[in-house]
């Protein structure tokens, strides 16, 4: 079961009608706090600790969530440059691993490069899943984490200038 879409009183209701007799397992991005895991044998925590699963998270945002939102489609260029980068900061602040017997976590770079990791523990979850026509569907929607030139795209730069004025505590605003 993964849940994407919630806030944590509705991550913790959805959790509740879980049947505790069966195996069950839950993935989260964003794990919302301390809950009790007795009635679950596995939680898989998608972090993003690593720089490549910051940037992917950041790249995926932009395209799915921002780019194209009627907010930043009333600003052109510097202040549209400016508002990607202020939102590229949110990005910097990576999910972290959640130590517990009962989580898993798998950095999200792992997931984007289809890497070992990944397809051994889906494969161990769900021996009958197909894990190729599931990551061909999600890479199909997610096309832009495979362009071969994304670390100098646009959303990239923006998460790179980012980076560097919260390093430098140097913040611009422009004009």
């Amino acid at each position: 079961m993964v849940f994407d879409q919630f806030d944590a009183g509705t991550f913790v209701d959805n959790l509740k009608k879980i049947n505790g007799d069966q195996h069950q397992w839950v993935g989260t991005h964003c794990w919302p706090g301390n809950i009790n895991l007795d009635f679950l044998d596995q939680v898989i925590i998608i972090t993003t600790a690593t720089y490549r699963s910051k940037i992917y998270r950041w790249v995926r945002a932009y395209h799915h969530y921002f780019s194209s939102s009627k907010p930043w489609l009333q600003v052109q260029k510097q202040q549209r440059i400016d508002k990607e980068r202020e939102t590229a900061k949110n990005y910097l602040v990576p999910f972290r691993p959640v130590d517990s017997t009962k989580t898993i976590n798998l950095e999200f770079a792992e997931v984007v490069e289809n890497r070992k990791e990944f397809s051994s523990l889906i494969h161990n979850l769900n021996p009958a899943a197909d894990i190729n026509l599931h990551m061909d569907r999600w890479q199909a929607l997610n096309k832009f984490l495979y362009d071969k030139d994304i670390w100098s795209s646009n959303p990239c730069q923006r998460f790179y200038e980012a980076e560097l004025e919260t390093q430098h505590n140097k913040f611009y605003v422009y004009e």
